[in-house]
Parts: C-alpha cells; sequence; structure tokens
C-alpha cells in the first residue's frame, strides 16, 4: 500500500511540473555541423536592419499598388531593410486562372498569428504600431521611424555553400550586450523574379513578377534557440548551420535569398535580421 502511494505520489509530483513548462515548446533544432569560418566584426560597423513581411496574394487586387509599390520604394531607399513576401489567407488560393501555390505552412501559421484585417498589409519587426502589428502601406515609413535603430542587441552573419541540390547555410549571430529574454533564430528562404499571374485592380497580368516570396522555413516554423535553454551572454557567438535540399522543387537557386533573424521568445520582436543570396 505504501508503494502504491508513494508511486502516485511521484506522478503527481511529475504531471504538476510538466504543467509549469511555458511556451515556446522548443529544445533542439535540425542543425548540421559548422564547417566555415567567419570573418571577424567590426562592432561599430553594425546597424540594426529592420524586417518587413509583407502579407499578400495573387488574386489580391489591391496588392501590386497598396502592397508591392511602396514595399519595392521602401527597399529602394533604404538598404537596411530585409523583405519577405508571405501569400497566405483566401486570396492566396490557387484557381484555374491562377494556378500557382505560393502558400507555405510557416506563411500560414504567420498569416494566422498576426493579420486581422484584409491585405495588403505588413508586419515590421514583429511589433505592433498605433495597437496592430498589421499596418496598412501609408503607415509603413512612420512604423519603421518608430523603431530604436540604436537599440544594436547582436551581428548575424550567414555563409551558403550550394552542394549537389542542397543548400549549406551557416549562420553565426554574435551578441553585443546581456539581453534578459531567451532568444530564437529563425531561418527562411526567399524567391526573386517568379514570373506568374496577378491580379492588379480588375486587371489580370499574365506574366507578373513576384520578389521576395517566401519559399520555406528552415530551420522550424518556431525557429530555435540560440543555445539550449535560449539564454544568451554579452561578447558571445553562436554558430548553426542547416541544409535546404533542393530536389524535387522548381525553385532556382541561384534567386534564393536566406534571411536570419533573431527575436525575443517573449515578445516576438525582430532585434536583428540579415540577408544573402544563395550563392
Amino acid at each position: 500500500m505504501k508503494r502504491e502511494i508513494l508511486i502516485i505520489t511521484l506522478l503527481c509530483i511529475i504531471f504538476a511540473s510538466c504543467d509549469k513548462i511555458k511556451p515556446p515548446y522548443i529544445k533542439t533544432d535540425n542543425s548540421v555541423n559548422t564547417t566555415v569560418v567567419f570573418p571577424d566584426i567590426d562592432k561599430g560597423q553594425v546597424v540594426r536592419h529592420i524586417l518587413i513581411e509583407e502579407f499578400t496574394g495573387q488574386q489580391c487586387p489591391n496588392c501590386p499598388s497598396q502592397g508591392h509599390v511602396p514595399l519595392a520604394a521602401l527597399l529602394e531607399s533604404d538598404t537596411t531593410i530585409v523583405a519577405v513576401a508571405v501569400h497566405a489567407g483566401s486570396f492566396a488560393i490557387p484557381t484555374s486562372s491562377y494556378p500557382n501555390d505560393f502558400r507555405t505552412d510557416l506563411g500560414n501559421k504567420l498569416y494566422a498569428q498576426f493579420v486581422t484585417g484584409g491585405i495588403p498589409c505588413a508586419v515590421i519587426n514583429r511589433t505592433k504600431y498605433d495597437g496592430s502589428f498589421a499596418i496598412q502601406s501609408p503607415n509603413w515609413n512612420s512604423a519603421i521611424s518608430a523603431i530604436d535603430r540604436e537599440k544594436i542587441v547582436g551581428a548575424i552573419q550567414v555563409i551558403n555553400e550550394a552542394k549537389a541540390g542542397k543548400l549549406i547555410v551557416h549562420t553565426k549571430t554574435t551578441i553585443f550586450e546581456n539581453y534578459p529574454n531567451k532568444l530564437i533564430l529563425f531561418v527562411l528562404l526567399t524567391e526573386d523574379g517568379i514570373i506568374g499571374p496577378q491580379l492588379n485592380g480588375s486587371e489580370r497580368i499574365e506574366e507578373y513578377e513576384h520578389n521576395h516570396l517566401l519559399r520555406t522555413d528552415v530551420n522550424g516554423l518556431d525557429g530555435a534557440y540560440l543555445t539550449e535553454s535560449g539564454e544568451v551572454e554579452k561578447d558571445s557567438s553562436y554558430t548553426k548551420s542547416y541544409e535546404i535540399s533542393f530536389e524535387g522543387k522548381d525553385w532556382k537557386m541561384e534567386n534564393c535569398n536566406v534571411v536570419a533573424l533573431i527575436f525575443d521568445s517573449e515578445t516576438n520582436e525582430v532585434l536583428q535580421v540579415t540577408e544573402k543570396r544563395a550563392y
């Protein structure tokens, strides 16, 4: 009888402890060995880059004029902006007239997490502006200006290696200051120069050029902690490498970009981001 009571007590302790686990539930990721040597960083030359995740769709009539065009203007005027075009929602569902399926599991997740109104819209550094994550293009400049560019937590370096239908992505994240919350590294793949139909107002453009298009997540839908615990230290560097297979895909590696970012696991705020051509 005493033995049974002891077992029940232990089980209660175990299950009670499990209830206290808090998200994100990230322990390990699909990283491979890092085999490259990264150049030294000049901390004085590092600036804070900005991530814009634009939500769009090939059947969205206002997306070219109210999304793609203003985004292109932003990228032309500010080289520190990194863009990702996320096709998600009802306007991204393929039809006979718009057969391309640009949707991804990651894009669907981000859409559900951040978009509460219509598209086109964008999420900038995954922070709220005027009470909302999803921001319309007339407010993009103001939202960017509201970001503290002096807050430079660290730098991300990326080196890509193409090998027999695979891309090996090597990353090195260097942390400049102590940071109170756990940090997550997130790596994804985008592609430029994809030709396909797009609705523009009432006009269907047959050979529209889609750029910055999200192709896939690289290290999982939730990313991965920089360390096993997620905690980082000042003046420390953390390396991670990943493989992306292009086999069976219609992606063109020469048109692809690797986007790597770190964000706060508690607030979702993107603290640094970088983009590197696949090769």
